[in-house]
């Protein structure tokens, strides 16, 4: 049981480690472009666009 604790633990917190490497890589490039679009809708849009992008890249670790 404990070895699978382990196991668990230790694929969480690459899975996590992976995560904020990658919103780490990207974060810059998105705030570059958050002042190019001023209004709230295209604010949103790039918002959903970054969240998208993010859990694609995810989505093979597990």
């Amino acid at each position: 049981m404990k070895n699978i604790l382990h196991y668990t633990l230790r694929k969480w917190l690459v899975i996590l480690l992976q995560h904020l490497g990658f919103v780490a890589f990207f974060f810059p490039f998105y705030v570059l472009f958050l002042p190019v679009s001023f209004s709230p809708a295209s604010d949103r849009e790039g918002l959903t666009i970054f969240f998208i992008i993010d859990t694609s890249a995810r989505s093979p670790c597990y």
